[in-house]
């Protein structure tokens, strides 16, 4: 029985440097929107365009105030917001409104 079950050592390691990966994975994604915020995915209308789009915003924990607009359907590379950003202004006004 010798040597028979070598793979289980392989299989503890690799199970330890997926799991390892996976929670390094989630930090970072978690902490790009930054401390005391988070992401708020949401479809609005675009005030430029006036159309429909899904749009990702960073709000504060605290305020509710939307504070950055990091993706935006409206553009060919959604993760390249190059507007304005006056749907961000739109969204703390109906907050502040209680809409």
């Amino acid at each position: 029985m010798a040597g028979q079950a070598h793979w289980l050592t392989f299989a503890f390691i690799a199970f330890g440097a997926v799991a390892l990966f996976f929670m390094f994975w989630l930090e970072g994604r978690a902490s790009k929107a930054g401390r005391g915020k988070h992401y708020l995915s949401r479809t609005i209308e675009c005030p430029k365009r006036h159309v429909m789009v899904d749009a990702t915003f960073i709000q504060d924990n605290a305020t509710g105030e939307v504070s950055d607009v990091v993706r935006c359907t409206a553009f060919n590379d959604p993760e390249k917001v190059t507007c304005p950003k006056y749907c961000g202004d739109e969204l703390n006004e109906l907050t502040q409104r209680g809409g």
